[in-house]
């Protein structure tokens, strides 16, 4: 904790960061068919998820078997304890040998006396806790993107197709330029476009879905 700096406003970054935990560990409500519905929080959501299971395919072909485990489930639950483990570990919160789990790490420093200049730190820690909560919730329902056709524009660059590795550990090549909510996204030089740069960016390649532009 750094002493130096200014007091920050203790009561909100607390809730902030109140938030936050909650949001990643708490069990999730939800609106279904009229009906409220209460499922497990995000953190469980991603546990399962670390496992393999048996899904549809489609197409009448049955079911389709899945690897035995889903490595970027796996990476990202891994990130975030060890992450968290380490914040403790630098106030000495964790006893050698208890493990009171990741949501309960959570809970213990929720319950630590912070102090106003501790608002720096804290909201360091809430922001963390949302981009955690953000890649889970991309990797369990990832939003709807399209692939681009073409190269990346940027000087330099002018890749069309990355690889990368599949739930399975394997590598697989997919289009360089991909467009989601948040833009298009080269998956090479990580050159970002933003929504109201795509008329733009279709002058530059050509290729740019029509449902994208509106």
């Amino acid at each position: 904790m750094d002493k130096s700096r200014p007091d920050g406003d203790l009561p909100s970054t607390l809730d902030a960061f109140s938030d936050a935990i909650r949001a990643l560990c708490a069990p999730q409500t939800t609106v279904l068919g009229g009906r409220t519905m209460v499922t497990v929080s995000r953190w469980w959501q991603l546990q399962g998820a670390k496992a393999g299971e048996q899904v549809n395919g489609g197409g009448g072909g049955g079911d389709k078997s899945q690897p035995p485990c889903w490595l970027d489930a796996i990476d990202l639950a891994v990130r975030v304890e060890r992450g968290i483990e380490s914040w403790g570990r630098l106030r000495n919160l964790w006893h050698p040998g208890s493990d009171c789990g990741t949501p309960g790490r959570l809970y213990v420093l929720e319950e630590v006396l912070w102090r106003p200049q501790d608002c720096h730190e804290l909201a360091a820690l809430t922001k963390k806790l949302v981009e955690w909560t953000v890649a889970i919730d991309e990797l369990l329902d990832p939003p709807r993107r399209w692939t681009l056709p073409a190269a990346c524009p940027v000087a330099g660059c002018g890749k069309a197709f990355v690889y990368r590795r599949d739930s399975g550990g394997d590598m697989v090549r997919q289009p360089a330029l991909q467009i989601g909510p948040e833009g298009c996204v080269c998956g090479a030089c990580h050159a970002k476009w933003p929504p109201d740069q795509f008329v733009w960016l279709a002058g530059l390649i050509g290729a740019v879905p029509d449902s994208v532009l509106g």
